[in-house]
């Protein structure tokens, strides 16, 4: 683990892959700031030690849940209202539209970014990002690796950070991935969810996001203008002003 992961993971009782947004170079020489955007896995089971961490310390008062309304039920963060948190459900798909996605993660990506629908919705979540800057604002969704990915490909792309740089974010979920993969299978409703996931979505590879990126560029011309076309210019310009350095 280098300096800058260390500084991007942030260890937490709760969960497996929480970790900041920072320190990532762009193409124009800048680096995103650290302790302003976060991404994480589920964040049901944070203790009360964890939200005090993430609140006071990590000044987090925006939480947005990208999960399916029927992968909430049970798993629900009804405690965090009480700290002042600032919660918001924007699953990027349905439930149906979830259980019919690609085998292929690449695929899976490319659909959800190209789909007019899940496009808007990633667009609230920019939006959101950008509406609350003043403060901290983390995203997240079951395992943290593949809505979550996407969103922080997005977001990363959005403020300039290289491909080079998207990418290895990306591929920092592969060690959380297998300890929360251990600790879900052990769980009833959580183990039946990943035996039906497609083989390919129970590994992480930087190949999956370099490709989608590549696919993006083909379509969009880079991910950078494909991030762009999903928000308000206004919101693009309050972003870059407060997330890069």
């Amino acid at each position: 683990m280098n300096h800058i992961d260390a500084q991007q993971n942030i260890n937490l009782d709760g969960c497996f892959n929480f970790r900041d947004l920072g320190g990532y170079k762009t193409y124009d020489g800048k680096s995103t700031r650290f302790n302003k955007i976060f991404r994480s896995d589920e964040l049901h089971d944070l203790t009360t030690s964890d939200i005090s961490h993430i609140t006071a310390v990590l000044d987090v008062k925006t939480i947005i849940d990208l999960r399916n309304p029927s992968e909430i039920m049970g798993f629900e963060l009804e405690n965090l209202c009480e700290y002042g948190i600032n919660y918001f459900n924007i699953p990027l798909v349905g439930d149906q539209t979830w259980q019919h996605m690609p085998s292929n993660p690449v695929a899976s990506y490319v659909s959800i970014l190209q789909d007019c629908t899940s496009a808007r919705q990633i667009g609230k979540v920019v939006e959101l990002i950008g509406k609350y800057s003043d403060h901290s604002s983390v995203f997240f969704c079951m395992a943290g690796k593949d809505r979550t990915g996407i969103v922080a490909a997005v977001i990363l792309g959005l403020l300039n950070v290289t491909n080079r740089n998207i990418v290895s974010d990306y591929a920092l979920s592969r060690d959380p991935w297998r300890s929360l993969k251990a600790k879900m299978m052990s769980d009833p409703v959580r183990s039946k969810t990943i035996g039906n996931l497609p083989k390919d979505f129970l590994v992480v590879r930087e190949s999956f996001m370099t490709e989608t990126l590549r696919v993006l560029s083909k379509t969009h011309g880079s991910i950078h203008k494909y991030a762009k076309s999903l928000i308000a210019h206004s919101t693009f310009l309050r972003i870059r002003e407060s997330f890069i350095s």
